[in-house]
C-alpha cells in the first residue's frame, strides 16, 4: 500500500513545553509522505527538546488519524511530560589528587541545574580524558550511578574514580649525536 501523507501534528499533554517550540525541530511538511518511522524520527527529536529542558521522563507517543479526500493524515502526539528532574547532587569518590572543585568544573552538568542524562557521557569522557592528558595511565571510572529521590524531582550522581597513580618520566636526553650532511 501506498505511503500516506503527512497533514499536521496535533499536540496533546503538553504544557511546559509549546507545541510550537516543539514544531521548531520537526521536519515533515504538509503533503510529504511518510512512514512509522519518520515519526519516530520526529519523536526522537521532541524527546531532545524535553530533555534540554529538564524533562528526561517525558513519553512520547503518536496516533496516525484517518487519511482525509486528498490523502492525508493528521498525526496527534502524546505527550506525558513527568516532573521537571534537578541535579541535587554530584559526587566523586576516589579524587585525591585533585580539589574535588577542579573535576566539577570539567563536567557541563552541575548541581541545582536540570538533568539532562544525555550530557552524562560526555561529561565522563572529560574527566577521563583530564587525567589521562595528566599523567593517570591507569585511571577508570565506574558508569554513572543515578538515583532519584521519592518526589522523582532531584537526582543524585555518583562517579567513582580510581586514579591508580601518576608516572612521572625521568628526563630524556640525548648526547653523543651527530647529525652529519652528506
Amino acid at each position: 500500500s501506498e505511503k500516506p501523507r503527512f497533514r499536521k501534528y496535533k499536540f496533546v499533554g503538553n504544557k511546559k513545553i509549546s507545541s510550537g517550540r516543539l514544531r521548531e525541530k520537526l521536519t515533515l511538511a504538509s503533503g510529504d509522505y511518510f512512514s512509522v518511522s519518520d515519526i519516530m524520527d520526529e519523536i526522537r527529536k521532541m524527546q531532545e527538546v524535553y530533555k534540554e529542558e529538564g524533562f528526561s521522563k517525558a513519553k512520547i507517543t503518536h496516533f496516525i488519524g484517518e487519511p482525509d479526500k486528498k490523502g492525508r493524515s493528521v498525526v496527534t502526539i502524546y505527550v506525558e511530560e513527568g516532573p521537571k528532574i534537578v541535579v541535587k547532587k554530584i559526587n566523586f569518590p576516589g579524587v585525591e589528587s585533585y580539589k574535588i572543585k577542579k573535576i566539577r568544573k570539567l563536567v557541563e552538568m552541575k548541581e541545582k541545574k536540570i538533568f539532562n542524562p544525555d550530557k552524562l557521557e560526555a561529561d565522563t569522557a572529560k574527566i577521563k580524558e583530564f587525567y589521562r592528558n595528566s599523567g593517570f595511565a591507569r585511571f577508570d571510572m565506574s558508569k554513572p550511578y543515578i538515583y532519584y529521590d521519592e518526589s522523582g524531582e532531584n537526582v543524585y550522581i555518583t562517579v567513582f574514580i580510581y586514579e591508580g597513580g601518576k608516572y612521572k618520566f625521568g628526563k630524556i636526553s640525548f648526547s653523543d649525536t651527530e647529525i652529519k650532511k652528506k
